[in-house]
């Protein structure tokens, strides 16, 4: 099993990573909200999405081996992947029934809010 530090050294990655997604999730909802320029702040948005994702997407194993005992790993991994799969296809089935701006501005708000309410979940509810 994971030490102490370790479980609190997955947490802490994982909380910034959550961090970077939902403040890029956040940002990229600027243009609707306030009427700037679409272009500069969907990029920034998409960058900091970006920076974070790869510690989300690479996290399961550590996450399953920080929480869960041996025999539930497999379990735990698969879970996180499944998560991970089921989001995004989510994403493009709402994309679909989206058209023009006030989709696209819905669709972006609705992943700004899923993603500041992961990261309060990850933040307070998950243990370090």
């Amino acid at each position: 099993t994971m030490s102490r530090h370790g479980q609190k050294a997955v947490h802490d990655l994982v909380l910034w990573s959550a961090v970077l997604i939902a403040c890029g999730a956040v940002v990229r909802c600027a243009p609707f909200l306030w009427g700037v320029g679409p272009h500069w702040w969907l990029h920034t948005g998409q960058i900091f999405i970006g920076l974070g994702g790869p510690v989300s997407a690479a996290v399961a194993p550590a996450f399953a081996a920080a929480w869960f005992p041996a025999n539930e790993r497999t379990l735990a991994t698969s879970l996180v992947w499944m998560c991970q799969s089921l989001a995004p296809s989510l994403g493009f089935l709402a994309a679909l029934g989206a058209s023009g701006r006030a989709g696209l501005h819905g669709i972006l708000l609705v992943e700004a809010l899923s993603s500041v309410a992961a990261l309060a979940f990850w933040a307070f509810a998950v243990p370090k």
